[in-house]
C-alpha cells in the first residue's frame, strides 16, 4: 500500500503539487520561504495516523506551476481552495518558518473552516523583527565567517542576476549553520537544490508580508483567533524569541512552547520532544 498519494491539481488558476498520507482530521502542512518548497514529510509521518495529513508546494515554487500573482492574499486563497478541492469541511493548519506566517493569516480568514493552528518556527508579528534576526544570526558565526558573509553580500550587489546563483549558495552555506543549535545535524536540512529557491516569489511575497505585519487592523484580528493554537520555538533559533513570545501573548487560546537546545528546525534536532508536542495538542484540542 502507497503511503503517499502525489497528485498535481488545478485551483485558483494555477496548478498545485500535492500528496495526502494518513486518516483521521484533516490537517495541512505550509513550508517556508517563501519561494521554497515542501520539506515537512518529517512531520507529516509523526502525526498520519492522527490526522490526514496534506502537504503542497506553494504557487511560483517547487514542482507547483511558476505563475503569479504573489502575495500573501493569493496565498491565502490557495490554500481556502486546496481546502475546498479535498473537500473537508475544516481542518488544522500548520505552517513552519514563512509557512507559520501563512497558516496565522489563513486563520485570521478563514477561522470557521480552520480547527486548530499549529505555528512553527515563525517569526511573529513585530515589523522589526528582521533586524534583531540579522543581529542573532551575526553572533552565531565566528569573526571570519561574517567578514566573510559581508564580502560576499557585498559582491552579490554589483554582480549582475546571471552571475549570482554560486555567490548566493555561498552564502547560503554559511547563514544555515546558524538555525542549528548542533552542527552535527546539517545534513539533515533542506537544501532546496533540487528546485532551487524562486527568488521572485521569496522577495516580493516577502515584501508583501511585512506590510501585512505594519498594518495595525491586522494585528487587532489576531485577539479574534478563539481557536487552540499551540507555538513551537527553538531557544536557539536566530529568530526573534521575544517576537513569538509577543504573538502567543494575543491569541486568547493558545500555549507557546520554548524548546532548549533547538534551533529553526526542532523536528530535526528534538525529533521526539516535537512529535510528543504534536500529538498531545492534536489529541487534547481535536475531535475526529
Amino acid at each position: 500500500m502507497t503511503k503517499y498519494r502525489e497528485q498535481v491539481i488545478t485551483l485558483n488558476n494555477v496548478r498545485i503539487w500535492t500528496t495526502i498520507q494518513g486518516s483521521g482530521i484533516p490537517l495541512v502542512l505550509c513550508h517556508g520561504g517563501p519561494g521554497g518548497y515542501d520539506y515537512l514529510h518529517s512531520i507529516a509521518d509523526m502525526i498520519d495516523d492522527l490526522c490526514k495529513v496534506v502537504r503542497y508546494d506553494q504557487r511560483g515554487s517547487g514542482r507547483s506551476e511558476i505563475k503569479g500573482p504573489y502575495n500573501v492574499d493569493t496565498f491565502i486563497e490557495d490554500l481556502e481552495s486546496l481546502r475546498r478541492k479535498f473537500n473537508f469541511n475544516e481542518w488544522i493548519v500548520c505552517g513552519h518558518s514563512w509557512g507559520a506566517a501563512l497558516a496565522l493569516a489563513y486563520a485570521i480568514k478563514n477561522m470557521s473552516r480552520t480547527k486548530a493552528l499549529i505555528y512553527i518556527s515563525g517569526t511573529g508579528i513585530d515589523p522589526h523583527w528582521k533586524e534583531q534576526y540579522h543581529r542573532n544570526r551575526e553572533s552565531l558565526l565566528a569573526p571570519r565567517e561574517l567578514e566573510m558573509l559581508k564580502r560576499l553580500e557585498e559582491k552579490q550587489k554589483i554582480l549582475p542576476i546571471t552571475r549570482q546563483y554560486r555567490m548566493k549558495r555561498k552564502i547560503q552555506e554559511l547563514i544555515r549553520k546558524t538555525d542549528l543549535y548542533e552542527l552535527s545535524n546539517i545534513s539533515s536540512l533542506p537544501t532546496f537544490e533540487e528546485y532551487p529557491t524562486n527568488d521572485e516569489v521569496n522577495q516580493t511575497v516577502g515584501a508583501d508580508w511585512e506590510n501585512v505585519i505594519n498594518d495595525k487592523r491586522y494585528v487587532e484580528q489576531i485577539s479574534s483567533i478563539s481557536i487552540p493554537s499551540l507555538l513551537i520555538h527553538g531557544k536557539e533559533d536566530p529568530r526573534p524569541l521575544e517576537s513569538v513570545r509577543s504573538l502567543s501573548q494575543r491569541l486568547p487560546n493558545s500555549q507557546f512552547k520554548i524548546l532548549e537546545k533547538v534551533g529553526h528546525y526542532p523536528w530535526i534536532e528534538k525529533p521526539e520532544l516535537t512529535r510528543k508536542i504534536l500529538r498531545d495538542f492534536i489529541g487534547k484540542n481535536t475531535v475526529v
